[in-house]
């Protein structure tokens, strides 16, 4: 939706040097793709524009095709949303007495620029509530991501002549949702499918060896309200792990086998954090026919659930799966939100046989090293280097057709020639988007022998999340430091040039020129491919 108001007649020039003390700042000064949109649509509101769309800022900023559709793609609301949401946490703290306040309405991409005027209190033109004239409902404060808790919401209300004072937790998540379930009545149980069709939502394939997982905000309060992800091969048949309530929150991990719901030990545990509104992390991993779950609550400990589930009955086509429903009561609907679903191997508490070359498995590892490598797999996947000499190893699958992103999370101080992240390969010819010490420290995608693109690294080397992203005939590289707010790094890559049959995976490797140094090993956190569109179940 377009925004006709902008900024008010003020100094030009103080709003840019506002402008610069917000980029400057800590809020935005780590994320290059932030900082470009937020000063993209301030020129545009300092040269007078009354109008600026989604369309306008994807093509022109981020260089999209004429073929983006704001309907279909939510990138610009994304980033809107994400920017928002720093401008309000800035003016929290470090700008609480700055100047110019400077702020982005909801729905609208023009921001307004205002002096920063403290309340006047003289009790002339102020209506003052009593609290029997207090509202309702709550009133959500947005905290910094580092709090990464808490937020008050105090309702307020009178019972006759006293007044009830209420408090409760809430999540405040920092980006939109990918997926929304409303929950209804229905289920998908001992051979009976009464769900909704959209309350259960498909996805791709997934592996033999492969795990889905997916952050989850969803607050069940009412039997028997749940929402969680699935590994199913048709509704007679699957896994599932969510959040459930029955007589209080529980974590349900259990399985259907021919239309009968297995009970036998019991699915069912405490979930302590399922009243709080905090999201949290599932996971299920499949090796064959056997299956594990774990939850965490910050994507990065994680927590097993449960026993060991085995399906007896084969799931060769099994799908990722979504799914958010009351079960056959008369429970309210209430929303289940989605974000960052994922198909692949996380490392953490792998199994070896992953690293092997077998016909059950899509996984390859390969080396070319001067050295053997002993390749470990434990909270990560951990890929040391020899002391001396070329090294190249990696952990590649088949790509699938059409478009799709990898992803990977790196713990990597790169040293004396040592570089580790993302791969592709044809059969003509690879490209890497890698971490190394290329000018003192980059992020740089490389077509091998052919070209490069790099960005400075960040100081310190932090943990750092890679992307490579496929669309139609071109590859394109980013990078990030917190998982959310991703930078690009400059031109693509033709898959025309890497050539037919094409893999990716993960990549380590040393230069042939690097001396005897030892250097620190790379140390993967899984390798994931990303869904970004689900179908119904019928």
């Amino acid at each position: 939706m377009d925004d006709v108001s902008h900024t008010t007649a003020i100094d030009v020039p103080l709003c840019r040097e506002q402008l610069k003390r917000i980029l400057e700042s800590r809020e935005f000064a780590s994320s290059e793709r932030l900082s470009e949109f937020l000063n993209y649509v301030s020129e545009a509101a300092f040269g007078g524009r009354t109008e600026l769309s989604q369309y306008d800022i994807a093509t022109d900023l981020f260089h999209k095709d004429a073929s983006f559709d704001p309907f279909e793609d939510a990138y610009v609301r994304k980033l809107a949303t994400q920017t928002r949401q720093r401008i309000e946490r800035y003016y929290s703290d470090a700008g609480l007495h700055d100047p110019i306040v400077v702020s982005l309405p909801r729905r609208g991409y023009l921001p307004r620029f205002e002096p920063n005027q403290p309340p006047q209190h003289d009790g002339t033109h102020e209506e003052r509530l009593a609290p029997a004239d207090l509202p309702i409902e709550p009133v959500e404060h947005t905290l910094p991501r580092s709090t990464n808790r808490l937020v008050i919401l105090i309702v307020l209300s009178v019972v006759g002549a006293s007044v009830l004072a209420a408090a409760y937790f809430h999540w405040a998540t920092l980006d939109v949702p990918d997926f929304e379930i409303v929950t209804q009545s229905g289920d998908v149980m001992h051979r009976k499918l009464d769900v909704k069709s959209d309350g259960v939502l498909l996805g791709p394939r997934i592996g033999v060896n492969d795990e889905v997982r997916v952050r989850l905000t969803f607050t069940p309060e009412r039997a028997t309200q749940q929402a969680g992800i699935m590994i199913m091969e048709n509704p007679d048949c699957y896994i599932k792990l969510g959040r459930h309530f029955n007589s209080r929150p529980q974590l349900e991990f259990g399985m259907e086998i021919g239309g009968v719901y297995h009970k036998r030990p019991s699915p069912f545990f405490y979930d302590r954090s399922g009243q709080t509104g905090a999201p949290i992390w599932l996971s299920i991993r499949r090796n064959g026919d056997r299956y594990l779950a774990f939850v965490s609550s910050d994507g990065q400990q994680w927590q097993r659930v449960g026993d060991e589930l085995v399906q007896t009955q084969p799931m060769p086509a099994a799908r990722v799966a979504i799914y958010g429903f009351n079960g056959r009561t008369d429970a309210p609907s209430i929303k289940a939100s989605f974000h960052d679903l994922k198909v692949g191997p996380t490392f953490h508490d792998q199994d070896v046989s992953l690293l092997a070359a077998s016909a059950n498995s899509e996984w390859n590892a390969s080396s070319d090293c001067a050295t053997p490598l002993a390749v470990q797999l434990g909270s990560f996947l951990e890929v040391p280097f020899a002391s001396n000499g070329y090294c190249d190893w990696s952990l590649l699958r088949q790509a699938p057709e059409g478009d799709w992103e990898i992803e990977t999370q790196i713990d990597f101080l790169s040293m004396n020639g040592t570089a580790a992240g993302l791969t592709v390969a044809g059969d003509r010819s690879k490209m890497r988007l890698i971490r190394w010490t290329l000018n003192g420290g980059s992020i740089t995608m490389e077509h091998l022998g052919e070209s490069q693109a790099s960005r400075p690294d960040y100081p310190g080397s932090p943990l750092l999340w890679l992307r490579i992203r496929r669309q139609g005939r071109e590859i394109f590289g980013s990078f990030s430091r917190d998982g959310e707010s991703f930078a690009d790094l400059p031109g693509s890559i033709s898959t025309d040039r890497l050539g037919p049959h094409l893999r990716f995976g993960v990549v380590a490797s040393r230069s042939s020129w690097t001396g005897s140094q030892e250097v620190p090993p790379a140390l993967f956190f899984g390798v994931w491919q990303r869904t970004k569109t689900l179908s119904k179940l019928y």
